[in-house]
């Protein structure tokens, strides 16, 4: 199966979806390829077009605004943060310390557990992540309504299973 994004003169996004035949023996490489395929597009889709709305209001890149999503959920630690994004913990450690740096995070202790260091968003750090998801959810909910609520659910839910993730748990949604 292959998704195509397809554009109608008012800029609606449209998918259309190709079924490809494999020849006997071809059908799990092609299945695979086609998925890496499907998934990168995607990726480059969306990802082209936060980079657009985050570059409207601030001076992010798409995974410095990751994780300051990943953080409105509440305070998190680094290795959360980690393993949330499924960033490599050096990429982690100097984003966090670059958005510290700019007023957007803050370090602190946990509660239970004074050992541990979390990050949670400053006042500045929820007002620019607010205002980036405000920006970029209109697009977003466009192409969720051409595919449909309950499609848009089952492909989550498929993505989570895919990443590993438990898909009820709330924190990873």
């Amino acid at each position: 199966m292959h998704i195509e994004p397809l554009h109608d003169d008012s800029n609606t996004l449209h998918l259309s979806i190709i079924c490809t035949c494999y020849p006997p023996g071809m059908e799990t490489d092609g299945a695979v390829l086609d998925f890496l395929e499907v998934l990168y597009r995607v990726n480059r889709l969306i990802v082209d077009d936060a980079r657009q709305h985050i570059a409207g209001i601030a001076d992010l890149d798409v995974s410095e605004f990751m994780v300051l999503r990943a953080a409105s959920r509440g305070a998190v630690s680094p290795a959360e943060l980690t393993r949330r994004l499924s960033t490599h913990p050096t990429s982690t450690s100097r984003t966090i310390t670059h958005l510290v740096r700019a007023g957007l995070l803050q370090r602190s202790s946990a509660v239970t557990d004074a050992r541990r260091l979390v990050v949670s968003l400053t006042d500045e750090g929820r007002r620019i992540t607010d205002l980036i998801a405000r920006r970029i959810r209109p697009e977003l909910q466009r192409r969720f309504d051409a595919i449909g609520q309950d499609r848009v659910t089952e492909l989550l839910d498929t993505l989570h299973v895919f990443l590993g993730d438990d898909p009820l748990d709330p924190s990873e949604e």
